[in-house]
């Protein structure tokens, strides 16, 4: 059954998907609910754990492949990313993760994507917003995920780059541009405050907390300007959130309910066109 007018050409429909750690992982199961509900992806762009994910579609464009990845990735390699010691801008290197994701891309180009593709950076010295859309789809997607301090900062074309989320963290506006007609936000920051409280204030969660705020309001920002917003709500907050990836079915199924519960807004935003 076509869910647009069929009297019209059919609208391009593109993803914007949020910056969160490893609860990036909850885009798999966005993905599979549009599958599942036939509705086409033609525009994916990224920031950080979005532009993993994003890309891990965009190369393969089988999301059973990218979920089989997501799940088979053990304690064991993820052992193997927390000993990439480095002493050069960040904590970890970053040269097992950029292999894993050679690995898992194929090790491909921009220009022999299965659907356009776009990763978002930030340059360290001046605070912009780079767009990565050619060359080497590893490499953007590195850069797309050095969260500072915990990776090294990647060099690209005489720029420091690192996580896109900074600047970009749910990028409406670069999927719209692309070409995008409905573009789908998800906001993986719509939870801002810890159910705990610290008894007594201090300076480590007085941090936390306005690195938290500051984040919040700039993804939510972003994520109101899409034509459909997905929300998911998760227990906790986290930077890279480690052991969350030990948690990969459970994100996803999140991901999946959120997309779920905005499947008839969308339906009917379609039907209209």
């Amino acid at each position: 059954m076509k869910l647009w007018n069929s009297k019209n050409k059919r609208p391009k429909i593109g993803l914007a998907l949020g910056s969160g750690g490893a609860h990036g992982l909850a885009h798999i199961g966005v993905i599979k609910a549009l599958l599942d509900n036939n509705i086409p992806i033609d525009y994916i762009a990224g920031a950080s754990s979005g532009a993993l994910i994003g890309g891990l579609y965009a190369v393969h464009k089988d999301i059973d492949a990218v979920e089989r990845i997501a799940l088979t990735s053990d304690l064991n390699l993820l052992t193997r990313f927390m000993f990439d010691v480095s002493t050069r801008g960040g904590l970890l290197s970053g040269s097992t993760v950029e292999q894993f994701i050679r690995d898992a891309l194929d090790d491909v180009a921009f220009d022999a994507l299965h659907i356009p593709f776009a990763a978002v950076a930030t340059d360290i010295h001046t605070g912009e917003a780079v767009v990565l859309r050619s060359g080497d789809v590893s490499s953007a997607i590195r850069a797309s995920i050095s969260v500072p301090v915990i990776f090294e900062p990647v060099v690209h074309e005489g720029r420091l780059l690192v996580d896109g989320g900074l600047v970009m963290p749910v990028p409406v506006s670069l999927v719209r541009d692309m070409g995008a007609d409905i573009v789908i936000g998800v906001n993986l920051d719509a939870t801002c405050i810890h159910k705990e409280h610290a008894a007594e204030p201090n300076v480590r969660m007085i941090i936390e907390m306005t690195m938290e705020i500051l984040r919040n309001n700039l993804s939510e920002a972003q994520a109101q300007t899409a034509d459909i917003t997905v929300s998911p709500q998760f227990d906790t907050k986290v930077l890279v959130g480690w052991g969350e990836f030990l948690h990969a079915k459970s994100l996803i199924e999140k991901g999946q309910d959120s997309m779920e519960a905005e499947l008839p807004r969308l339906k009917a935003l379609l039907s209209k066109r």
